[in-house]
């Protein structure tokens, strides 16, 4: 029984051994698709990086963007109140002028208005004074 023993220990160890081995092939495999399965990693990792780097290069222009966008607002801000303030000027110097224009042509109007009932009266004196001698 002994050596049925042992010759049974000897079947079982190689058939352990066969299985060690396939476990080492599997092990080895699964090592090496892990081993690929990192390297996709890494360089969805190195890919994230950049995309980070990138983000943060977008992220600046933009701020540097807004900052020359708010120096033009407040330039023209700055233009449109000197036009508003030239314009502002112009209509006040132009109302006067206009104001003082339509008086001197009322003067005038009412000054001829004035002439006209003169020569009106005065013909209308000599008139009567004719009829009167």
């Amino acid at each position: 029984m002994d050596s049925e023993l042992a010759q049974r220990f000897d079947e079982i160890s190689q058939h352990f051994t066969a299985i060690n081995q396939r476990f080492e092939q599997l092990n080895g495999r699964l090592d090496a698709r892990f081993g690929a399965i990192d390297a996709r990693f890494e360089r969805i990792d190195d890919r994230f990086l950049a995309m980070d780097e990138q983000f943060e290069e977008l992220k600046d222009r933009v701020e540097e963007s807004k900052r020359y966008s708010g120096i033009l607002v407040e330039g023209l801000r700055y233009e449109v109140h000197l036009v508003a303030e030239g314009l502002a000027t112009f209509i006040d110097g132009r109302y006067t002028q206009d104001q003082a224009h339509i008086q001197r042509q009322f003067r005038e109007t009412q000054a001829l208005m004035h002439l006209s009932y003169d020569q009106l009266r005065q013909r209308v004196e000599n008139i009567e004074n004719k009829d009167q001698n």
